[in-house]
């Protein structure tokens, strides 16, 4: 299976960026302080190292930190949704809706985030995703998609369309419903929804 590929997304948690940046900002500046302090070091020297905390811990706070019920506070109510997820997506035939079993695999970090949809008929990877975690029992997760191998370039091209899922965690699954948008059918764009 191919991994996803990371994009950055957009959230419904509009102070998310300004309080870690702010946080990690003043602990850089903290290190310098007292690298300048109690080691007597002169300004550009730790003025590069302060950058090297910040960068270390930048990285290792999107990778893993931000999942820490300690950092939660930062997170303003950030969901994690990395994982796999099951459910079904509904496509518009001349038959009527047709139910179609899927999977989607959830790579994500603080910042990124990658979108691997696949069902029996095509693997999509997300190109552009929006995360709606306001309720934690129903999350929306919005994306753009391109079917592999497609070279659609916009949203009329057959190949490419719009996803929009609701996420629900059960007691031993994760699940998904929603409905998609495609270019996909007879050339022109269909909105199809389940439920």
């Amino acid at each position: 299976m191919t991994a996803p590929k990371m994009i950055m997304y957009s959230i419904d948690f509009g102070r998310r960026m300004y309080t870690v940046l702010f946080l990690v900002c003043v602990l850089a500046a903290a290190i310098d302080l007292g690298l300048r302090r109690e080691f007597n070091l002169p300004g550009q020297y730790a003025a590069v190292l302060a950058l090297v905390f910040f960068l270390i811990f930048f990285y290792l706070f999107d990778k893993f930190l931000w999942k820490l019920p300690g950092f939660r506070i930062l997170n303003y109510g950030m969901v994690n949704v990395a994982g796999e997820w099951k459910g079904t997506i509904t496509q518009a035939t001349g038959e009527g809706p047709k139910p179609l079993p899927a999977t989607l695999v959830i790579a994500q970090t603080w910042s990124t985030i990658g979108l691997l949809l696949t069902t029996e008929q095509a693997v999509s990877q997300a190109v552009m995703a929006q995360l709606l975690g306001a309720d934690p029992a129903a999350i929306k997760l919005s994306w753009t998609y391109r079917i592999e191998g497609s070279n659609a370039k916009s949203l009329a091209d057959p190949g490419q369309g719009v996803i929009e899922l609701t996420l629900t965690r059960g007691p031993q699954q994760m699940q998904f419903e929603g409905s998609f948008f495609s270019s996909q059918l007879d050339d022109h764009l269909a909105l199809v929804r389940q439920g």
